[in-house]
């Protein structure tokens, strides 16, 4: 008597060819979705640095700018590794992304007039940090740079969070004169703060405000 043969193996294999296309398919549309995401986020933050260098463009400077110079200026700057530009807030001139790390600020803040001298500016800062106001002969014992052609003082605070949780840090650099103030400061935990110490103060004696080559129209 003949043998009937079984259906159960080519089930079995329909079955598994089924399910390894499903797991291809699916890797595919995973693939697909990140890889998506990941152009969208590469084309979001080069518009933002677009954006940011529109910003520079138009001048932003000119109130600080030496009294030799025209009003049409333009700011030079050599970016540390892992630093990018980002669209400035409300009175800042330039602002930087630090290693693209939210927690880590970094902006140049112009002022006009008497707004942001040396010791009112500690002082606001003192007082943020929960700090008692710095003394006369503590102002004098701050080290002193070159930034936007002028001699500009260099502030380092460090606090604890309300918490006790974390430590925070400050480098500052102030520099003012008739003109008014620029104020460049980097804020954030400790030890990112400490790590960027030194490619933020580079990037400060980088910083100039000089006059655009000639025949380049003025900003708007």
């Amino acid at each position: 008597m003949k043998r009937r043969k079984s259906n159960a193996t080519p089930a079995l294999v329909r079955g598994v060819r089924i399910a390894v296309w499903l797991v291809c398919a699916t890797s595919c549309v995973v693939c697909t979705t990140s890889c998506a995401r990941e152009d969208r986020d590469a084309a979001e933050q080069r518009a933002e640095t677009e954006r940011a260098e529109s910003e520079l463009a138009r001048g932003e400077l000119v109130a600080f700018a030496p009294r030799s110079a025209t009003s049409d200026v333009e700011l030079a700057r050599d970016l540390p590794d892992g630093w990018r530009l980002r669209v400035p807030g409300p009175r800042q001139a330039v602002a930087f992304y630090v290693h693209g790390d939210p927690r880590v600020r970094c902006h140049l803040t112009l002022l006009a007039g008497d707004d942001g001298g040396l010791a009112s500016t500690v002082d606001r800062w003192r007082r943020e940090w929960g700090l008692a106001q710095a003394r006369p002969e503590e102002l004098e014992r701050l080290s002193v740079v070159r930034f936007l052609e002028r001699e500009a003082r260099v502030v380092d605070l460090e606090a604890r969070s309300e918490d006790g949780a974390q430590r925070t840090a400050l480098v500052g650099i102030v520099a003012s004169d008739d003109n008014g103030s620029a104020i460049f400061e980097l804020s954030g935990p400790s030890e990112l703060v400490h790590a960027e110490r030194g490619p933020f103060l580079e990037l400060a004696r980088s910083l100039a405000v000089r006059s655009a080559a000639p025949g380049r129209s003025a900003p708007p």
